[in-house]
Formats: C-alpha cells, sequence, structure tokens
C-alpha cells in the first residue's frame, strides 16, 4: 500500500520531494501514472516490500476521490499556476489549465506552498508528516542545494497507463473542471 504522498503541479518540486524521500528504507515514486494506473498504486507499492513506499506526484490530481479516501498521509504543494506555467514555457512542455489549482484545493492533507520543501523549519514538518522519525538534517542539508529534473527522455511509462490518463484529463477538460 502507498504510505505517503505529495502531490502537486508540475514544476512545483514533487521531482525534488521524490529525491529526497528516497531513503534506504524507503522509496518514493515519481510520477508513477506514467507506468501505472491509479487503481494499481497500492499494488505495485506492495511488491517492493519491505520498503515503506510513497509517490511524488502531478498526475493524482485528477482523482480526488481516490486521494481522500487513501488513508496514507498527504502533502500538497502549491505554487501559482502563472508560476508553473512559466516554468513550463521555458522548457516547452503544454501549460496548465487554470482549473488545476482548485483541483489541489480538494484534496484532504497538510497544504503548504511548494518553497516549504527548501526551507529547514518547514521541510521537517513535512517529514514528520509523511514519515514520522524520518528527519535526517544532513541529507536534507545536502539535498536542498541541488537542482533536480527528471531525464524525460529516461522515464519509462505504459501506453495503457498513459491513455488512461490521458482520457481521464481529457474528461475533466470537457467538464470544464
Amino acid at each position: 500500500m502507498i504510505r505517503f504522498m505529495v502531490l502537486g503541479a508540475p514544476r512545483s518540486g514533487t521531482t525534488w520531494a521524490a529525491n529526497w524521500l528516497m531513503t534506504e528504507r524507503t522509496l518514493c515514486l515519481h510520477d508513477p501514472l506514467s507506468a501505472f494506473k491509479v487503481e494499481d498504486l497500492d499494488r505495485v507499492a506492495d511488491s517492493y516490500a519491505p520498503k515503506r513506499v510513497g509517490l511524488s506526484c502531478t498526475g493524482c490530481v485528477l482523482y480526488t476521490d481516490w486521494l481522500n479516501t487513501h488513508p496514507a498521509p498527504k502533502v500538497i504543494l502549491h505554487r501559482p499556476i502563472s508560476e508553473v506555467n512559466a516554468s513550463l514555457q521555458r522548457i516547452g512542455f503544454p501549460l496548465m489549465p487554470e482549473w488545476w489549482g482548485g483541483m489541489l484545493d480538494k484534496i484532504a492533507g497538510l497544504h503548504v506552498p511548494w518553497t516549504n520543501l527548501f526551507k529547514d523549519v518547514a521541510a521537517r514538518q513535512i517529514a514528520e508528516h509523511l514519515l514520522p522519525g524520518s528527519w535526517d538534517p544532513c541529507r536534507y542539508a545536502q539535498l536542498v542545494a541541488m537542482r533536480v529534473d527528471p531525464r524525460f527522455d529516461r522515464v519509462e511509462s505504459s501506453p495503457e497507463a498513459f491513455q488512461a490518463l490521458h482520457e481521464d484529463l481529457a474528461a475533466k477538460l470537457a467538464a470544464g473542471l
């Protein structure tokens, strides 16, 4: 079962958070919906036993009902959509619709500005919320000085999972969310 979750829009620190929350005892899957369907995530997490498996994800935001019934503690990272889109534009990616931020507001959990990932006291609060007793100030100090971005050309994906995510996003767009 997924044991912790970090959720946010693209370009909101989810890749950095996945790196930070991955240790010898934990595995943090970054954007797992590129490879798995949402209904398979708990089973996938169980396959990595005995590690505590979590996720840091931008796509799961579309599944608020699933998120709000899932028992894992959640941190929701907020970044203004204008900043998200400016960052996406710089790397040549499609822009996010305005309603994306509203989707984050529908998720129950600890809501924080994305910049809290890079502030010692606030980051400790995030770590303790997700994984009590896991705060490692030395590891955090080393990682906070790093820029962490995915290598999109090396991200493994599943056509079926990607298609399901695309269909769910298209349905949300058609509904005008």
